[in-house]
């Protein structure tokens, strides 16, 4: 899901070089697994998706990635955007603007002597990123939600964008020799959206007539009506 996301990125963006943040649990010392609190830390995933690589090979350059990042998810976030030295802007992460997060532990109903817990679901009304992606497991698949920044994105954007991210999926699970410049994103529908968008509107003209012809004839038809707009001035 690593690789499919950097690819995502890389489809929508047409840059070679992407950063995303991923939630660790942060857990690694015996002495912390059991404590109660907040641990959680986040890591900036950054991949180099390019259209002359193969899938399978960028699948292991990810994992190796991943694996490498994971060692160190105990190192904090502020302390790492304080060495790279970006500008801060109020409202933004200064690293990445998209989260992806792959939820694989269970939410079960939890019995503390005295207390009763149990998962309670609510609608979040803002979205922390420009686009946050979830994936959890669910029996044998996996549940996407996804959260976007609505100033940025509309809803009909969003849900092109997860066919996209759906294709992506499917494709290298079909062939995971794949190039990635082979993967293509779009479907059948999207295609013939395009070719319309790019073609335009078809008009008919008589092969036999001049540019002149033609204009002379729709002067003739409204000889008023304005030709050329340039600052101020109509003609």
């Amino acid at each position: 899901l690593q690789a499919v996301t950097n690819i995502f990125l890389w489809k929508i963006s047409g840059q070679e070089d992407v950063t995303f943040g991923t939630p660790v649990a942060a857990r690694r010392h015996e002495d912390v697994r059991e404590m109660i609190g907040m641990f959680v830390n986040t890591l900036a995933m950054r991949g180099a998706p390019s259209g002359n690589k193969f899938f399978k090979d960028f699948l292991a350059e990810t994992k190796e990635h991943t694996l490498r990042d994971f060692e160190n998810q105990e190192y904090p976030l502020e302390s790492l955007v304080e060495k790279v030295g970006v500008t801060r802007e109020a409202g933004r992460n200064p690293l990445f603007d998209i989260m992806f997060a792959l939820q694989n532990f269970d939410i079960t109903e939890m019995e503390i002597p005295g207390l009763s817990l149990k998962p309670v679901d609510f609608d979040n009304p803002s979205s922390r990123f420009d686009l946050e992606i979830s994936a959890t497991e669910v029996d044998d698949r996996l549940v996407f939600n996804v959260d976007y920044n609505s100033a940025l994105f509309k809803e009909e954007t969003v849900n092109r964008m997860c066919n996209f991210y759906k294709t992506i999926a499917r494709r290298v699970a079909e062939e995971p020799g794949i190039r990635l410049a082979d993967i293509d994103i779009l479907d059948q529908t999207e295609k013939e959206k395009i070719l319309e968008f790019a073609t335009g509107l078809h008009v008919d003209f008589d092969e036999e007539k001049t540019v002149r012809d033609l204009l002379g004839e729709r002067v003739e038809k409204s000889p008023d009506v304005t030709a050329i707009v340039m600052d101020n001035r109509t003609l």
